[in-house]
């Protein structure tokens, strides 16, 4: 347990650490809404929305392939340097890549370097996006005792839903009061670039922070490994590959609802704003979820937890696409809000689970490349394997069975890793 003057710094640091992750899934949720609504429109080639769509999901889905790069290179800072040192660069890299994608001209300017740079944006992006998430939840883990790992992991995820929710409601406000025009040309632009200050409070915040205990005691005890990222993957490489399947759910579930659910509902001519309105209702029920996913598997355990999560991974989009076929204004609203249940169940354990897993000197490297290949599996699914599912489906609105089929597997496939899962809820960082 804790000592009393650890625990009085865990608040800071569950915000500093949580603040930092909120940003990067702020820009990260604000690109999935405008990579299947904006995207498509403004920075490819006109005649052809379904392909525009499905490129511009591939521009985005290169997040997730630079993010295992990312988890690798700042899960090695942070294993070696210190957790505070790569957490202020990750919150660079995000800032870099906001304002290159907020000031990027249209395809009518310069014609295909649009995409191009697009691309390279959202690889910036993606890089400290995977370095962000296994210091900065490695470092809040060190802090916390035991008995309540599970309940500040969900604080800690908890802001992933409400990046979604402040992204979301920041394209409702811009698209209520700007003109439909005027929200293509600039809104969307103040929008997605916001963050960029923000980023740069973070990026002082965390220099004020205090570095992780149990990392000064490696230190002072020199037990710092020399190549931390690559020891995990050498030595742990199993446990990593296990640990991503157990989050896959999550992630690939939840964007699947996100990016081509937003799509869907433009495509059977729901507006923008009330697309929304849909996401942001979906954020808010996220963001208790996620918290109270975290709390309950402190009392049931991690395993547990997961694996009602991943029964409710499995209904999701069969429910979701139902629910919108109806195109009552009043079920999609209802449908978002169950989305906000079934999706975000059990993203509050994930980093408690993932610290529990891995030793002190590679915990930052472990969390971070499991996170992170979870991640990479989505991104393949998204830029792979959905344009796919929506050429079979002839269109977007005919390829709701087969994307509800991926979700479906995805879901079983974490089922299945969660079984094989060891608890650890009751272990000791070491």
């Amino acid at each position: 347990m804790a000592d009393k003057a650890i625990r009085s710094k865990i608040p800071y640091i569950a915000f500093i650490t949580s603040f930092g992750t909120y940003l990067e899934y702020y820009d990260f949720f604000a690109g999935s809404i405008f990579a299947g609504t904006i995207w498509p429109v403004l920075f490819f080639a006109p005649g052809n929305i379904v392909a525009a769509t499905i490129a511009s999901i591939g521009a985005y889905a290169s997040t997730y392939f630079a993010r295992p790069v990312g988890a690798y290179i700042f899960g090695h800072l942070g294993d070696k340097v210190g957790r505070k040192f790569n957490l202020m660069l990750t919150l660079l890299l995000l800032a870099i890549g906001s304002i290159g994608i907020a000031l990027l001209p249209p395809y009518t300017s310069i014609g295909i370097v649009a995409i191009a740079l697009l691309t390279i944006f959202r690889v910036i992006q993606g890089l400290g996006l995977g370095g962000e998430y296994g210091g900065g939840g490695a470092l809040l883990m060190e802090f916390v005792g035991s008995n309540r790992r599970g309940l500040w992991s969900g604080v800690f995820q908890s802001s992933a839903a409400f990046g979604l929710l402040t992204a979301s409601g920041g394209v409702l406000l811009a698209s209520s009061i700007l003109s439909g025009k005027a929200f293509l040309t600039f809104g969307w632009r103040v929008v997605y670039g916001v963050a960029v200050i923000a980023a740069i409070i973070g990026i002082i915040l965390r220099f004020r922070m205090s570095e992780s205990p149990m990392f000064l005691s490696l230190q002072q005890q020199r037990q710092i490994v020399k190549w931390p990222a690559s020891t995990v993957l050498r030595k742990y490489w199993k446990l990593v590959i296990l640990l991503a399947f157990s989050w896959l759910y999550i992630v690939g579930v939840n964007q699947l609802v996100v990016v081509f659910g937003n799509e869907y509902l433009s495509n059977l001519s729901f507006p923008i704003s009330f697309v929304s309105l849909g996401v942001v209702i979906q954020g808010v029920v996220g963001v208790f979820i996620t918290i109270f996913s975290g709390y309950i598997s402190d009392r049931i355990g991690r395993k547990r937890t997961l694996i009602i999560g991943g029964i409710l991974g499995v209904i999701s989009l069969p429910l979701f696409f139902t629910m919108a076929l109806t195109r009552s204004a009043v079920m999609v609203l209802l449908s978002e809000v169950l989305m906000g249940i079934t999706t975000w169940w059990g993203l509050g354990v994930i980093i408690a689970l993932y610290s529990e897993n891995y030793p002190t000197n590679v915990r930052a490297s472990g969390a971070g490349l499991s996170y992170q290949l979870g991640g990479f599996i989505a991104g393949i699914v998204l830029a792979l394997i959905l344009p796919l599912a929506i050429l079979a489906g002839h269109g977007i609105i005919g390829s709701w069975p087969y994307v509800s089929m991926i979700g479906i597997i995805i879901a079983i496939i974490s089922i299945i890793s969660h079984l094989t899962l060891k608890e650890t809820k009751d272990l000791k960082l070491a």
